[in-house]
């Protein structure tokens, strides 16, 4: 999955100035592991959601390119 590098950038700099070394690769590898959560999350729930989306129950925005019609 790709990722934000400025996101884990950043807070892999964070880390590394506030966690002890003890636990630099404990506390790096939980982060990283939540955000492979949230992505995988994030696509399983796509297709509940895209109905409402599309079809502007969740406003009146038009999304042309998470809404094209399957062939």
């Amino acid at each position: 999955m790709v990722r934000n590098c400025l996101v884990d950038g950043t807070t892999t700099k964070l880390i590394d100035g506030k966690i002890d070394k003890q636990f630099n690769l404990i506390a790096l590898s939980i982060w990283l592991f939540i955000g492979d959560i949230g992505s995988v999350a994030g696509a399983n729930t796509w297709e509940l959601f895209q109905p409402m989306l599309c079809s502007g129950t969740l406003g009146a925005h038009h999304w042309p390119h998470y809404c094209i019609p399957e062939s």
